[in-house]
């Protein structure tokens, strides 16, 4: 399912699985799409973008609920798909995904995208493009700081998380966090939360809360507990996300970065 939402200048798509609890949304403003969906509604996503004036496609990032629709936007809109260039390399060969994956989202698909610069423009905005890695490495935020706009991709999602991929990175997120914290916006769109009202201040909460994650998980390794133990400190509950991903996106990942990446009471400015 599709609902369409419109917040101000910017359009948001939200798509809603038929099967299981899951959503993400992509964003239209000014003729530019910002991320396209998941292959697996595909065929509701073309009917809507066919209708749409797109001039122009971002994906924050190469995961396939983003990159969904890129190849077949290019093909049938013959619009430029602007990538980060390991995105590009990415999706040029897409790896096959995890089956869990295969069935949330559908597998994503080859597309020749355009290495996006430093900047975008539409006819009325210039977005200032930011290299937020951490939730994946190729992962860019997007920031119109005459508007106050910011598209977030994945980095934000909630003020507090407890769970992560194997891949992801928390002190690169926090160090992306941190970098967008050097800027001024007020309106954030995320892929998953949709609009955050206030998303400066959401921003300084979730960086709170990995700084106070951090010397927690921290202060516990100090005292001889393994990965589990944490885990089971800091998120007792039954962690199914474990089970159903087969561990690639658990509260252990999330355990097992902070003390990978520091090992050592974090600094904070």
């Amino acid at each position: 399912m599709l609902k369409i939402s419109q917040h101000g200048d910017v359009v948001q798509g939200q798509l809603f699985h038929k099967r299981f609890p899951l959503t993400v949304s992509f964003f239209l403003i000014d003729g530019l799409l910002v991320d396209t969906g998941a292959p697996i509604l595909k065929q509701t996503l073309k009917d809507y973008f066919k209708a749409e004036s797109i001039a122009q496609v971002v994906l924050t990032h190469h995961h396939e609920d983003h990159s969904g629709c890129a190849g077949w936007l290019k093909r049938a809109k013959q619009v430029p798909v602007y990538m980060h260039p390991q995105t590009k390399r990415i999706l040029e060969a897409p790896p096959s995904i995890p089956m869990y994956r295969k069935l949330a989202w559908g597998q994503m698909e080859a597309v020749q995208g355009v290495e996006v610069g430093n900047e975008l423009e539409t006819d009325r905005f210039k977005f200032k493009v930011i290299d937020t890695p951490g939730h994946c490495q190729d992962h860019i935020s997007l920031l119109e700081p005459n508007h106050g706009i910011l598209f977030s991709g994945d980095l934000f999602v909630s003020k507090v998380i407890k769970y992560s991929l194997r891949d992801e990175s928390v002190k690169q997120m926090l160090d992306s966090i941190n970098t967008l914290l050097t800027y001024d916006f007020e309106e954030v769109y995320c892929a998953h939360a949709g609009r955050v009202k206030n998303g400066y201040q959401a921003f300084r909460e979730k960086k709170a809360y990995l700084e106070e994650l951090i010397e927690q998980v921290l202060d516990y390794y100090r005292q001889g507990m393994s990965i589990q133990e944490i885990k089971e400190k800091i998120n007792p509950k039954p962690d199914w996300n474990h089970y159903l991903t087969m561990g690639e996106f658990s509260s252990y990942n999330m355990v097992k970065h902070i003390i990978d990446e520091y090992g050592s009471p974090l600094k904070v400015s």
